[in-house]
Order: structure tokens, then C-alpha cells, then sequence
């Protein structure tokens, strides 16, 4: 009687006590924070400054070594196929013969995993023009799927940066000829973002 009471408050004890299941991890994470860093090839930067226009962050400090840094503060990637969307705070501007212009709001868009981009949207004598594709993004050689984050995190460095023709266009029509070509090495990114941890 001892024994078969002692096993039916066994039971109760179990049947009360939630089972923990272990939380698979997200195949398409939340950005939390992190960072890209840009390098701009010089043969780029001294074809711009070589028209007078000054190039500097949204706060008017120079470039340091042709590089600038923007946070990475929202958007969501699918490690399985790379789609995504990851989205920057700050930008550049650039006075281009008294003309002011800004490019702000990076937003690095994988939605295309075959042909992603880093879009922009540009402000230009104050007035919105819209967002437009700034950069095509090659990946680095061996770079492979899925994705795998290590506590949290994907960095990925050396991505290659090309000129998109629509911001071609846009420079060329704002500088009055051939500046610049479609296509024309810009230089390199690194990307580190963090994941979060609830997803």
C-alpha cells in the first residue's frame, strides 16, 4: 500500500513538472547589432575628390584611410540561402561643387542571393530622390551554405564591392560627364553582425 501510494505521487510530481524542450535555433535570424566596414579602393576616391567634391560621414569628419564604418541595426537573414536583409544607421555625404548630397541608410539586401546589393537612399539639395542599389556585393571565394554562426555570430570579410548602374547614372549626371563607369571596382566589405538570441 506505502509502495503504491509512493508511485502515484511519483506520477503526480511528473505530470506536474514541465518538460523543457530544447529550442531549435532560428534559420532565420534576427539582426541585433553589429557592424560593416567599407574600404574604398583610392583610385575611386581620388577620381571624386580629384572634381573638388568632399567626401565625409553624416557628422562631417573626413574618411579615415578611405574607410568608413555604419551599424548594423535591423533586418533578418536566412542562413540557409543567404536571403535577407540587413539595415544600417548613418551614411556619407558629399558636397560636389556645392551640391550637397547625402547617402544614408545602408541596407545590405540578400534578397536575390545570386545578385545582392547594398542599396542606399540618397538625399540630394535636401530634397528625397529615393533609395537606390549603390553596390553589388560578390562574395568572398569559399564562401559556403548554410551559414554557420559561431555564439551568435556571422562576420564574412573581403566581399566585393562593384559600382551599380543606377548610382553610376547619378554621379555621372551630378559631376556633368563620364566620371564614373558601372561595374568600376569600389573596393571591399566586412561584415560582423550578432544574432539575436531569441530567435
Amino acid at each position: 500500500m506505502k509502495r503504491s501510494l509512493s508511485k502515484a505521487f511519483l506520477l503526480l510530481a511528473l505530470a506536474c513538472t514541465p518538460f523543457v524542450h530544447a529550442q531549435t535555433p532560428s534559420q532565420t535570424p534576427s539582426v541585433d547589432f553589429g557592424r560593416t566596414t567599407v574600404q574604398l579602393s583610392s583610385s575611386f576616391v581620388n577620381s571624386i575628390q580629384g572634381l573638388g567634391a568632399v567626401i565625409t560621414d553624416l557628422h562631417n569628419n573626413p574618411l579615415q584611410n578611405n574607410s568608413f564604418t555604419f551599424r548594423a541595426v535591423a533586418g533578418a537573414l536566412d542562413l540557409t540561402t543567404s536571403a535577407g536583409e540587413i539595415e544600417h544607421s548613418g551614411g556619407l555625404a558629399i558636397n560636389a561643387a556645392g551640391t550637397p548630397v547625402r547617402i544614408q541608410n545602408f541596407t545590405l539586401d540578400t534578397s536575390n542571393p545570386t545578385g545582392p546589393v547594398i542599396t542606399a537612399a540618397f538625399i540630394v539639395n535636401d530634397h528625397f530622390v529615393g533609395r537606390m542599389a549603390l553596390f553589388n556585393v560578390q562574395p568572398p571565394p569559399g564562401t559556403s551554405l548554410p551559414f554557420q554562426l559561431q555564439s551568435g555570430v556571422l562576420q564574412v570579410n573581403g566581399l566585393a564591392l562593384t559600382l551599380a548602374p543606377a548610382t553610376a547614372t547619378a554621379l555621372n549626371t551630378l559631376f556633368g560627364g563620364q566620371v564614373v563607369q558601372a561595374g568600376s571596382n569600389i573596393g571591399t566589405a566586412n561584415m560582423y553582425v550578432v544574432f539575436s538570441p531569441s530567435n
